[in-house]
């Protein structure tokens, strides 16, 4: 597959990606489950499109259930409405022997990014296929099928599963070494959880661009439930301002804006380049926090 897709090594992709200067804007969305949802998508990703994203990421369910809707949402996004498409690929739900197939499916659609993860195993317990035990694993395998771009994920208050901070930053070189170009992070709600993980990354020897996964909470309390999952602490103060507008719709959209928009713009203030956007398939407030900061190119 390698010598069909192209004559770079993927050393020298991951280099030319690196060396670029693109768009500072990402962008994550997720396959719709209704012809209602799907409609909705589709508009605002018309939307979206004038922000210039860099990419839009297609995640998957657990257990690599969502993989054929993912491609083919990836695939309809480029063709529909030409922005260009990462599509997530987890562990979870890889046999063995597939992943050729997987990536050559992707390749064909037009797909040269991909978010390598380990994934969630089903809640139901049902047993599922998994041919690569973490997402380093599957990050290596991919480089040496296909010069993909490799994107990964990182926790910056640490993983539910890690044992301390030191063992993030293992993990993150892990994956560096094994072909990642970038990763991004879970999302967080003050923007110096960020900043400290990302300084003491790279202090501890990661080189890799580090971005910041933003997710604008217009609804705050699955934002929490979300939080309480992925461990990301929710301050007190921030809990007791949404309280305060509870109820309250245009309220409760002002106060996303301003908090999304001040997160940041404390972020650039100390020299982030790229956004990761959770749109949650939405358009209005990344909108207006992109254009606020004119991160848009």
């Amino acid at each position: 597959m390698k010598d069909a897709v192209t004559t770079d090594t993927p050393s020298k992709a991951r280099v030319r990606t690196m060396a670029r200067q693109g768009p500072a804007l990402t962008l994550e969305i997720f396959p719709p489950k209704s012809e209602r949802a799907e409609n909705n998508l589709w508009s605002a990703l018309y939307r979206l499109k004038s922000l210039n994203p860099d990419f839009v990421s297609v995640t998957c369910g657990a257990g690599g259930s969502s993989r054929e809707r993912t491609t083919n949402i990836a695939k309809t996004m480029m063709a529909r409405v030409g922005v260009p498409a990462a599509a997530h690929l987890t562990c979870v739900g890889v046999g063995e022997g597939q992943l050729e197939g997987v990536l050559a499916d992707y390749w064909d659609a037009g797909v040269r990014r991909i978010f390598a993860l380990r994934g969630d195993k089903p809640q139901d317990g049902s047993p599922v296929a998994m041919a690569y035990a973490n997402a380093t694993e599957l990050a290596a395998a991919i480089t040496k099928i296909a010069p993909f771009e490799i994107g990964v994920a990182f926790y910056p208050e640490i993983h539910p599963d890690s044992p301390n901070l030191q063992h993030e930053f293992d993990v993150l070189k892990a994956k560096q070494d094994a072909g990642a170009s970038s990763a991004y992070s879970q999302f967080f709600f003050e923007a110096g959880t960020f900043l400290r993980f990302r300084d003491a990354a790279v202090a501890a020897g990661v080189t890799i661009p580090l971005v910041p996964g933003i997710l604008p909470p217009l609804d705050f309390a699955a934002a929490a439930r979300m939080a309480n999952v992925c461990g990301a602490s929710v301050p007190d103060g921030l809990k007791a301002r949404f309280h305060a507008v509870e109820g309250d719709l245009l309220g409760n959209r002002l106060l996303s804006a301003a908090y999304t928009t001040d997160i940041c713009a404390a972020l650039k203030r100390e020299g982030v380049e790229k956004f990761h956007f959770y749109s949650l398939n939405q358009a209005d407030l990344t909108q207006a926090v992109v254009n606020a900061l004119e991160l848009a190119q």
